[in-house]
């Protein structure tokens, strides 16, 4: 991210993660102000509540988790109505 951000001169690089695992030191790497990624989002498919040393990240704004429940609800009711959930993109 790092060259690409230099290479290109982007302003900001954000990624988009659809499982949050950051697992290892993933987290610090990316609360250290040397990081070339300047904001992360993720699902709340794997829970952050129980993981404290996200904290920091989330209340700076770094780290962005987004719920899937909505998208989980329309998926069970088209698929209890037996309608295509290819119209859900």
């Amino acid at each position: 991210a790092a060259d690409l951000k230099a290479r290109f001169g982007a302003a900001r690089v954000w990624a988009v993660v659809t499982h949050g695992v950051l697992c290892g030191p993933a987290a610090d790497r990316f609360g250290e102000p040397s990081c070339p990624v300047d904001r992360v989002f993720i699902s709340d498919t794997i829970p952050v509540s129980t993981r404290p040393e996200l904290t920091p990240l989330i209340e700076s704004g770094r780290l962005d988790v987004t719920s899937w429940a909505p998208d989980l609800g329309w998926i069970l009711y088209h698929h209890h109505w037996n309608l295509s959930i290819r119209e859900l993109r």
